[in-house]
């Protein structure tokens, strides 16, 4: 079907068919209105269900600025796109006004990376309220290196070098990301977004929010619900080069932040090794610091964790030089947190205490043991785990 110039559609219904091209193509420069459209079971083997092409060069003489196109009371169900570089809806360029509002996405695929159901670009602004987008069904993946749990590359909606305004609407249960975007501007208010989850071995807690990148600025104003709702909770942003406003901006970290319950520590033959154990211990390029204190004096070392060290998100191994802890007599107290957020200025999560006792007055096999509060100390050894790129 092809449309063309100012179009309004009502009442439009598309079920259970196959398609082999763009199922709805529409062209020109015209205004486009389409309202309580019902689209169920659609398979499309070759391009968009929906492509919307915006203004054509030369075709009248109206701004950009005047033009929209909106979606408006209207569901799409179960529509599978198989083409790898296609997904629901297209906008391509040179729309003024692009609007989605009370709009439901559900069990919707697409062989496409970014913008499954929604891509958007070069557009003047998106206003997107009291939509929803569920992926439903759980898929489950195998963890395949630090570049699956640290970054992905994917989204439901993809806004590229435009404004878009995002107001009321839920991101459920879209294993590959929810939101990217390019270049351009975005403010999220009363969002959720939940379940988001990649169903990677070990790190259950993981989600796939957001992207933001290219110099972008993503301002979230509210959140009504899900992932970050509450105060200092991880809202699982990857930021790829862009600026933020509002929530994200004032928490520890845009990513995930890390919670520290226990630290355990035992002398090897050249080595102490420590057992870290928390929630949200995520191998996205974190290291740890061994600080040695003595009065004013104090010293400190660097370290990776070790290979093959995080265990998964509730646990992470690491092993420091046995000589920092010379020198210090029998009794040693160590206060062990987690540094994480900004690298140049990281936040630390509460600490954790610990004494080391020596082979003559410890357990005999060269463990860690508690310390009562209130003990001096001759040594604080603080353990810590850093985000070295900015999340």
């Amino acid at each position: 079907m092809v449309m063309e110039e100012d179009t309004e559609v009502s009442g439009l219904t598309l079920r259970n068919r196959d398609g082999r091209k763009d199922c709805l193509k529409i062209n020109g420069c015209g205004n486009v209105k389409m309202e309580k459209v019902e689209s169920e079971n659609v398979k499309m083997n070759n391009g968009w269900f929906m492509n919307i092409c915006g203004k054509r060069q030369g075709s009248n003489n109206r701004e950009e600025s005047e033009l929209l196109f909106s979606i408006l009371s209207s569901s799409f169900d179960n529509i599978t796109c198989e083409d790898e570089s296609a997904g629901v809806i297209d906008v391509e360029k040179m729309i003024g006004n692009v609007e989605f509002s009370n709009c439901s996405f559900r069990g919707c695929s697409s062989g496409r990376k970014n913008g499954k159901m929604i891509s958007l670009m070069r557009s003047k602004n998106m206003q997107m309220k009291q939509c929803l987008f569920d992926g439903k069904e759980e898929r489950k993946k195998e963890l395949n290196g630090e570049v699956d749990v640290c970054k992905w590359n994917g989204s439901v909606v993809d806004v590229k070098e435009s404004t878009a305004e995002i107001k009321d609407t839920s991101f459920l249960c879209n294993f590959d990301g929810c939101f990217s975007i390019w270049g351009g501007n975005a403010e999220i208010e009363a969002g959720n977004i939940s379940f988001n989850n990649p169903s990677i071995e070990g790190y259950p807690s993981l989600r796939r929010n957001i992207i933001c990148s290219d110099s972008g600025i993503l301002n979230v104003m509210s959140l009504k619900g899900g992932d970050g709702a509450l105060p200092n909770t991880s809202m699982c942003i990857l930021n790829e080069g862009c600026a933020f406003e509002g929530i994200a901006s004032e928490r520890d970290s845009s990513f995930f932040i890390p919670v520290l319950e226990s630290v355990e520590a035992r002398e090897e033959t050249d080595k102490m090794k420590l057992t870290f154990k928390g929630m949200l211990l995520v191998p996205c390029n974190l290291s740890f610091s061994v600080v040695k204190r003595k009065g004013e004096e104090k010293e400190i070392e660097h370290y990776a964790f070790d290979s093959n060290g995080f265990l998964s998100e509730r646990e992470a191994e690491g092993s420091a030089t046995k000589d920092l802890l010379s020198g210090c007599g029998d009794e040693i107290e160590m206060s062990e947190h987690i540094l994480f957020g900004n690298a140049e200025s990281p936040s630390s999560t509460n600490p954790f205490i610990l004494k080391y006792a020596s082979e003559t007055k410890g357990n005999g096999d060269g463990s860690i043991v508690e310390r009562e509060k209130g003990s001096n100390s001759s040594l604080v050894l603080i353990v810590c785990t850093q985000l070295l790129n900015h999340f």
